[in-house]
């Protein structure tokens, strides 16, 4: 409801922005000579008499008639003094549009317009738990038909591991291992897998990453000094276990290939100060 009337007083002041200046200008002084108008359009005829005179049409005789008549016309129609026309500013014109326009614009939506339209109500909480669970029954159901497929092709190295990161996701741990052991054999030099393999079995065990986690981070690094889950995953295991020279040197591997600025390189970056300082305290102190 607040960015609806902030938007609408933007508009009133655009449109006021548009009208005042135009009433609020300083004195312009029109100085309008309707005597040399009117004697240019005589002088104009005139010419168009002689004309027709030269080239026979009108005779002499009818061209002094005519224009005694324009001089006749020309001293009825013509003040003798200039007609000054000002233009002077009307400020309580330009005070009536800044206080009624508002108001009439308000007054005007209240009438017919809907405001209860722009309040936001927010669901119920029953309504959205309700809608949370029919999605999340609709992302089992879609998983189980993809389970059943995949035990009928169990070949299929990416559906296994599609499922297992999805089940992942879903803090289905014991489901994601199950589909994540059968993608490891089926690509066992897919460092990407095996490092998310044991970020599951992390979490299934209390975010532990010592043992079977370790040795599938270990394996993806072997593979590829350079994937990012699994440095990072190695390099908090390092620090945990006061390993900072490791920790250091895996952060300092990663931080290449991390985007300058980006959120996960800021975290890299907070972390290498950490172990750093932790590192020259373990090396004052004497410890190996």
């Amino acid at each position: 409801m607040i960015v609806f009337w902030a938007i609408a007083a933007l508009l009133l002041l655009i449109s006021l922005g548009l009208l005042l200046p135009a009433l609020l200008k300083p004195n312009v002084g029109l100085a309008v000579n309707t005597q040399q108008q009117k004697l240019d359009i005589y002088q104009q005829q005139l010419a168009e008499l002689q004309q027709d005179e030269a080239s026979g049409v009108l005779a002499s005789s009818q061209l002094g008639l005519a224009r005694n008549e324009l001089q006749r016309r020309l001293l009825q129609e013509t003040p003798s003094a200039l007609n000054h026309q000002s233009f002077v500013p009307d400020k309580r014109l330009a005070w009536f549009f800044l206080l009624a326009l508002p108001v009439a614009a308000v007054s005007i939506y209240q009438r017919i317009g809907n405001p209860a339209s722009i309040v936001v109500t927010p669901l119920p909480a029953n309504v959205a738990t309700q809608a949370d669970d029919q999605k999340l029954a609709e992302i089992e159901s879609i998983l189980s038909s993809l389970r059943e497929k995949l035990e009928q092709a169990p070949n299929d190295a990416a559906g296994w591991a599609l499922l297992a990161r999805s089940y992942g996701k879903l803090h289905r741990y014991d489901l994601a291992i199950n589909a994540f052991e059968k993608a490891e054999k089926l690509s066992p030099d897919d460092a990407q897998l095996l490092a998310d393999y044991a970020l599951v079995l992390a979490m299934a065990n209390q975010r532990k990453i010592q043992g079977k986690p370790e040795d599938l981070l270990l394996k993806a690094l072997a593979i590829d000094p350079h994937q990012p889950s699994a440095l990072m995953l190695e390099a908090s295991a390092a620090f945990e276990r006061k390993d900072y020279k490791t920790a250091i040197t895996l952060w300092e591997r990663l931080q290449p290939d991390l985007a300058i600025g980006s959120a996960f390189a800021v975290s890299v970056q907070e972390s290498l100060v950490k172990a750093r300082a932790a590192l020259q305290q373990q090396q004052t102190a004497g410890q190996p």
